[in-house]
């Protein structure tokens, strides 16, 4: 770890569960949002699917960096990256919008798995590095459960809530990665 401090795995799980419940949010609600802004089904589709396709495309882009990079600056990059593109998204809601956002969403989320798994396979022995894996399949199970579940509760205050508020779990992730 930085500066010496020994390794812990509490603020990756807390990180990576705050990005899966962000990622997850969204798909909530996608329906009821592309309604409101007329929307046709094939756009909020394709503004759930970029998402995933860009996730898959970088993640070796991101492993990649981690290693030449840093594990820690890539994860910082990440998540920064993330919760700018979500603000983005929050403010103008457009379908270009949506595409282009939720795409850099998953393009920086993919930071995440990637640079997590490589730090678990950097700073621990092979014995407990199978406890650590499933540690972070928990943290994304949650984040999965959690995510929806915020956003529908949200939506009582109009559609936009969920989109503001989840917007700050990439921030409370990055600042928890930070620290």
């Amino acid at each position: 770890g930085p500066a010496g401090r020994a390794f812990t795995l509490r603020p990756i799980l807390f990180a990576y569960m705050c990005g899966t419940m962000a990622m997850m949010a969204f798909v909530s609600i996608v329906g009821s949002l592309s309604r409101q802004l007329g929307l046709a089904p094939w756009q909020a589709g394709m503004a759930v699917t970029v998402s995933g396709v860009l996730w898959m495309l970088m993640a070796p882009i991101w492993g990649r960096a981690s290693d030449r990079l840093g594990r820690r600056a890539v994860m910082l990059t990440g998540f920064a990256g993330f919760f700018v593109s979500y603000c983005a998204m929050s403010g103008w809601l457009v379908f270009a919008g949506l595409v282009l956002t939720r795409g850099a969403i998953g393009g920086f989320y993919a930071a995440a798995p990637t640079a997590s798994q490589a730090l678990i396979a950097d700073n621990l022995p092979p014995e407990r590095r199978v406890a650590a894996m499933a540690s972070l399949g928990a943290a994304n199970g949650a984040g999965l459960v959690l995510g929806p579940a915020l956003a529908a509760q949200l939506t009582h205050f109009g559609l936009e809530a969920p989109l503001y508020l989840t917007a700050l779990l990439p921030a409370l992730g990055l600042a928890v990665l930070w620290k």
